[in-house]
């Protein structure tokens, strides 16, 4: 993390095809070889003429003249699919813009017996992506009077990465004003493209299932899918780089923090 935050202050930015930086679990920083050009400063990447930004305005708010929706696209590896019974064992997570990525990866140990697992708990390792999160949101703020929100991006998320993150958190003992007073907030890019498929209003889905490898698979063949954390975060980003899937992507329902906690202890009261 230190040596995230060094580059990261020294506001230099590596526009890339793909992936820019990666957060190794040991912390070091990692650039992978990709043909990128040199911004020295966040006014000049911003000012880039044309480009779609990360950020999307989306209203006025605590007196502050705008505020940012930035994505972070988001993936838990699980030792199965018990929102209470199973554990996280891997987080992914990436920046989601046009040109340029900063990523977190980080393996989680657990009690389970697996061929992959990690030195670190989950309380440790999902604090330092919340730090990840917090030098991230600093770095992309383009000035005092941005409100930048970071909004957690996972497939298929409200039914499953979210509820057991939280469930994670909260078996960890761990507080949610980690997530509320950061104002994460939560989106579904699977249930946007359901909802597309639903309405017919993207065709190149009719006759899609709605899984992650067959989308993968379809419209980004020279993926190497190897459903890792990362990796699926890798393959969303570049699926929703591609049309019709960009067009899409302003319809993305995005869930406030205090939404999916209440969303969450609703569905702990019924299980209980």
């Amino acid at each position: 993390y230190n040596k995230v935050g060094e580059c990261l202050s020294q506001r230099t930015f590596s526009i890339c095809a793909e992936v820019g930086f990666i957060l190794y679990p040991e912390g070091r920083l990692s650039q992978e070889n990709k043909t990128s050009r040199n911004y020295q400063s966040l006014d000049t990447y911003l000012s880039i003429p044309n480009r779609n930004r990360t950020m999307t305005t989306t209203s006025e708010n605590h007196g502050i003249e705008r505020s940012e929706y930035l994505w972070f696209f988001y993936d838990v590896e699980t030792t199965g699919l018990g929102i209470n019974d199973d554990r996280i064992i891997e987080i992914g997570a990436a920046v989601f813009s046009t040109g340029d990525v900063f990523s977190f990866n980080q393996l989680v140990y657990t009690d389970v017996s697996i061929p992959c697992i990690g030195k670190k708990s989950f309380s440790d390792v999902f604090a330092e992506f919340l730090q990840w999160i917090d030098v991230t949101v600093n770095e992309f703020t383009p000035s005092n009077d941005v409100r930048v929100i970071p909004v957690l991006v996972a497939y298929n998320g409200f039914r499953f990465d979210y509820p057991i993150t939280l469930a994670e958190i909260q078996r960890n003992s761990l507080s949610f004003e980690a997530i509320t007073s950061r104002s994460i907030h939560f989106a579904d890019t699977y249930h946007l493209l359901q909802t597309a498929k639903s309405s017919g209003s993207c065709p190149a889905l009719s006759d899609m299932p709605l899984k992650m490898k067959s989308l993968i698979d379809a419209f980004v063949p020279s993926h190497n899918y190897n459903h890792r954390a990362l990796d699926d975060v890798k393959a969303m980003i570049k699926l929703f780089h591609l049309a019709p899937f960009s067009d899409l992507f302003s319809g993305l329902v995005v869930r406030s923090s205090q939404k999916q906690l209440q969303l969450w202890e609703n569905r702990e009261s019924r299980r209980t």
